[in-house]
């Protein structure tokens, strides 16, 4: 039964739908003059809609209608629906126009984003709108960097600042020279909105990452060493899009054809002795080639002038020898290239000094040499003075030592030199070398101040030295109180005679020999050496100002340290009021020390011109040993003598007195002194001096000029 009841309100149902729906269909006729087809809008289309727009629709179906967004275009556009964005709305049929608001999305876009709004009214479906959003233009501006007053470019914080407005199409970018990184340099800011590509002339180059090329990006434009044109030049900077150009940058590099430097460490004029060693305006002295550099295009070069009887004039085989590393002429190779440059001199034989000149010229430089000098030819025209070098040989010596110290000063010394009227050792027969039988001389001490000008150069480099007694017997130097102490390579030292090694009494007169041989044992010199105690009261000790240095040669060596009187000069100059020994202590290496002995007694100790002392400067371990004294206590220990010395007067000091951060400090006793120099932090200078003052309450004893030259 119950079967048959659902069967019948199956059939009722039906039948009640059929009638509903005849009588829509009836109204709908009625309402729309009795049409029976689907009503659309006009199809609307629009185009280059800028994004976020919001647009509307007017339909007014006559039927159950659904309009949608395809799911391709969802990203884009979406329906508004009150608070909400949805794909699809629906209703039945409509009496008046309804108004449907389209959403667009703000997110620019270099593609086109379309967009056809579908209408579903019945079964029937069609396209009532066609939207399609503007593509952004793909955009890029180049700012150039600021400069400042001084005409460097501007950098605050670790980075460039940039100007406000970007560059118009008429501006040029005008490449600097960074001295220090040796290229041509320009920093720019891009900013664009897409991934750019760029094109450069084929001389200049940037490091640009592909990660950073949208937004804001800072680029160094540099050129490229081995494409560096000659001449000035113009080219054009390309940021692109694929293959479209979407901004051109004017850019102008000046020509590398006067671009030229040159250094021969910092010396701007050479002289050399006729032992061939070069010898600086600080006092310091070399046989190692004098080093520099060049640095310019292949066609920079150097000129050697000799002085003749009418002025310089080009050497076709010039006695200067300067040296020049090879040009690179590799594929690839720098525009601009870097040249070591070498500059010897070879022995000369001649009294007389000889003048020559040394011109680094630019490619651009006249090739004919007249238009570089002056008219009387004695020199170079005014603007080519900066690439000149003068350089002059002293002549040969007469003599196989020459003191620093004039006679009458070594006279006043007590230092007398002197040839000898008789043959040196004619038992020993010895031989001598061609030309050097005349140098035998005789070399006296009177007083104890005539080691303070005792250092001479000489003249023909030896290979030994051979220290005799007074009968011609060979003799330990370490334990002799005759020696030679070398101040340099063969070239400069000072004959000591030091009567401190005599442990217990010296003699008031003794005699011996300084024999100098060259490298095939034939005699160069023979130096007769006298020693005479002068007579002294206790009143004029003190007045005897006096001073001995003591240096390993190959300790100075390591430590780059030099010491040498000076006895004219600036610096001589500088100090002479004092009336005392004035001494050059120079340091080529940070951080060493230099072994020194002062004979006389100090009681302070000064830094010139400083309320704190040095800054470079310290000088430290002072020790004083009273040798008679300290031999009593080791015969004692050792047996030979069986009461222990009487020492209560004993003067001995050792390391007990530091000099470094004060003014003066009192230093009671003669001893031994070590320089300590180093350079302070913090300081960018490569060369420093400091002068210090040895002395007593009434006078200054001795005068040390510390230089550190670290270059």
């Amino acid at each position: 039964m119950k079967k048959t009841i659902y069967r019948l309100s199956s059939v009722l149902f039906s039948a009640a739908m059929l009638f509903l729906t005849a009588c829509e269909k009836e109204n709908n006729q009625e309402g729309q003059g009795g049409n029976d087809t689907p009503a659309f809008p006009e199809l609307v289309t629009m185009n280059d809609i800028e994004p976020g727009s919001t647009l509307t629709l007017t339909i007014q179906p006559n039927e159950v209608w659904t309009l949608s967004i395809p799911v391709e275009s969802y990203e884009w556009f979406k329906i508004l629906d009150g608070k909400f964005k949805i794909q699809t709305v629906n209703g039945g049929p409509l009496d008046e126009p309804k108004t449907i608001t389209i959403w667009t999305t703000d997110e620019p876009s270099f593609a086109l984003r379309s967009c056809e709004v579908k209408l579903k009214v019945g079964d029937e479906t069609r396209t009532i709108a066609e939207y399609t959003l503007a593509a952004a233009d793909r955009v890029v501006e180049v700012y150039p960097v600021s400069v400042n007053e001084n005409g460097r470019f501007e950098y605050v914080d670790g980075a460039y600042v940039f100007e406000s407005e970007p560059l118009e199409d008429n501006d040029v970018i005008e490449m600097v020279w960074d001295e220090n990184e040796r290229r041509y340099t320009f920093p720019i800011e891009v900013k664009s909105n897409y991934e750019w590509t760029v094109e450069w002339p084929e001389w200049s180059r940037a490091d640009v990452s592909v990660d950073t090329r949208i937004g804001d990006v800072p680029v160094e434009i540099y050129s490229v060493s081995s494409k560096l044109p000659l001449e000035d030049a113009e080219g054009e900077i390309k940021f692109k899009h694929g293959d479209q150009v979407k901004k051109t940058v004017k850019v102008r590099i000046p020509g590398s054809k006067d671009r030229f430097v040159h250094n021969l460490s910092g010396y701007t004029s050479l002289s050399f002795d006729h032992a061939c060693y070069f010898h600086s305006e600080s006092g310091a002295y070399s046989k190692d080639p004098v080093q520099g550099y060049m640095y310019g295009p292949k066609d920079s070069r150097i000129v050697v002038l000799e002085m003749g009887e009418g002025g310089y004039v080009e050497a076709e085989s010039p006695w200067l020898d300067v040296t020049v590393s090879s040009w690179d002429d590799l594929q690839g190779a720098d525009v601009l290239q870097s040249r070591s440059v070498s500059i010897t001199v070879p022995r000369y034989a001649g009294s007389e000094e000889r003048k020559a000149m040394i011109l680094f010229l630019s490619a651009t430089a006249p090739s004919d040499i007249n238009e570089l000098l002056s008219s009387d030819r004695m020199n170079v025209k005014d603007e080519y003075k900066s690439f000149a070098v003068p350089v002059v040989q002293a002549g040969r010596p007469s003599e196989y030592i020459t003191f620093e110290a004039d006679e009458s000063e070594r006279e006043f010394a007590g230092l007398i030199f002197a040839r000898s009227e008789s043959a040196l050792l004619p038992d020993l027969n010895l031989e001598f070398a061609t030309g050097s039988e005349d140098w035998q001389y005789d070399l006296s001490y009177i007083k104890e101040m005539a080691s303070a000008k005792s250092t001479f150069y000489i003249t023909e480099s030896y290979e030994t030295v051979t220290v005799l007694d007074a009968e011609g017997n060979v003799v330990n130097t370490t334990e002799n109180w005759l020696a030679y102490s070398p101040l340099g390579e063969g070239l400069y030292g000072q004959i000591v005679m030091d009567m401190e090694k005599f442990v217990s009494g010296a003699p008031s007169e003794i005699d011996g020999y300084v024999v100098f041989k060259d490298e095939t044992g034939k005699v160069l010199s023979i130096v007769h050496c006298f020693y005479k105690e002068e007579p002294k009261t206790p009143e004029d000790v003190l007045e005897d100002v006096s001073s001995q240095f003591f240096m390993s040669h190959l300790d100075a060596t390591i430590a780059g340290a030099t010491i040498h009187q000076v006895i004219s000069g600036p610096t001589y100059e500088a100090f002479k009021e004092h009336q005392a020994p004035i001494y050059i202590v120079k340091f080529t290496s940070d951080n060493t020390s230099l072994e020194i002995r002062t004979s006389e007694e100090c009681k302070i100790y000064s830094c010139v011109g400083k309320k704190d002392g040095p800054e470079m400067v310290t000088i430290d371990d002072q020790m004083f040993i009273d040798k008679e004294l300290y031999q009593k206590i080791e015969d004692y220990n050792n047996g030979l003598i069986d009461k222990y010395p009487d020492t209560s007067e004993d003067r001995s000091t050792m390391g007990i007195l530091t000099f470094g951060k004060t003014s003066q400090e009192d230093r009671t006793y003669p001893g031994y002194s070590k320089f300590n120099m180093k350079m302070p932090a913090g300081v960018s200078e490569n060369v420093m001096t400091e002068t210090i003052q040895f002395a007593t309450t009434e006078k200054i004893l001795f005068v040390f000029v510390c230089q550190l030259d670290l270059r």
